[in-house]
């Protein structure tokens, strides 16, 4: 398949609200769900499902060192309590990522996760979940969450309610941030020509890898510097395009190899029969003002035409198929 092509799914697929650039997905461990103050209100042990999060050029490809995500992340980034001075620099560099991006940007689920670690409560707050995940706790996946507080008053009033706003929140949550794309692309000055546009773009030392499963280490591309390049693939054609339409292309192939799957069957899941029967109902119960209402109702329909496009793509690549066979 050529890139053109692939590209194209990408527009089709809209690849971009599942997997958008400078983002990659993960399977946490833990999800936490806090309130725009940056205040606890619970968390849930996540078995299977994958999570949307921010991510940059280092750390979507990392595998040591010291490369946070700029928000969701895992303990040794976001706990200061550990006596490792390795897991020390991390969530140092951690907070200072954050907080730098914070400072320029008025995004309200990274303003909460940072007041929320500033008060280093973390640890205490999953104790319990954490004992219960098969891993070093500085491995532990952690991915935040976030409600109102205004919202959380309206469902006080009964216990089965609030609990049950709660748990829908933390379990239907998924992490894309444009703020975080927006400001992060700008912070990439072009330095070299993309070799498949032709066009001035920034060209990244590194490139994604999980293409044809989450443990997938192979890459498509090779970065570093050219000499490095030639040592490593000696007769190797070297191609360096640029990152945006990196993202694009890795995105699409997660996305038709395993990834695609995975966040439709969590959509529907998470949102089946949400419709205008259900909003009707939900919009009773919990008394919702007139901009939440339509905040809602676009987010379903949002989801709902992504999926309508992802399976139209589907159906579309399955009668090609069976004509090719015929």
């Amino acid at each position: 398949m050529y890139w053109k092509e692939i590209l194209q799914v990408y527009e089709d697929m809209g690849v971009e609200d599942i997997i958008p650039i400078a983002h990659t997905r993960v399977k946490p461990n833990i999800k936490v769900l806090l309130d725009e103050s940056g205040n606890f209100v619970g968390a849930m042990l996540n078995e299977q499902d994958r999570f949307t999060i921010p991510c940059t050029i280092e750390s979507e490809s990392r595998t040591s060192g010291c490369s946070p995500h700029p928000i969701h992340d895992n303990m040794q980034y976001l706990c200061s309590e550990y006596d490792d001075p390795k897991c020390k620099e991390k969530h140092e560099s951690y907070m200072k990522q954050l907080g730098e991006y914070i400072e320029e940007v008025d995004d309200e689920l990274a303003k909460s996760v940072y007041r929320f670690l500033e008060k280093g409560l973390l640890r205490d707050c999953i104790k319990d979940l954490l004992k219960k995940v098969n891993l070093p706790e500085e491995k532990v996946m952690v991915c935040f969450t976030m409600v109102s507080r205004e919202a959380l008053t309206r469902v006080s009033e009964s216990e089965e309610k609030y609990k049950a706003y709660c748990l829908h929140a933390l379990q239907a949550g998924d992490g894309q941030d444009f703020q975080w794309r927006d400001y992060y692309l700008k912070t990439l000055a072009p330095n070299g020509v993309c070799s498949i546009t032709g066009k001035p773009d920034f060209i990244p030392p590194t490139y994604p890898k999980g293409i044809r499963n989450s443990r997938d280490s192979a890459k498509l591309f090779v970065g570093g510097s050219t000499n490095k390049i030639k040592e490593n693939l000696d007769g190797m054609p070297t191609i360096n395009p640029g990152y945006v339409i990196t993202q694009k292309i890795a995105h699409t192939l997660q996305c038709l190899n395993y990834e695609g799957e995975q966040w439709a069957y969590q959509l529907i899941r998470d949102n089946k029969g949400i419709m205008s029967e259900a909003i009707n109902k939900i919009e009773n119960e919990l008394g919702l003002s007139e901009n939440e209402k339509k905040t809602f109702e676009k987010k379903i329909e949002k989801m709902y035409i992504a999926t309508v496009k992802n399976r139209e793509w589907m159906d579309k690549k399955a009668e090609e198929k069976e004509r090719d066979g015929n």
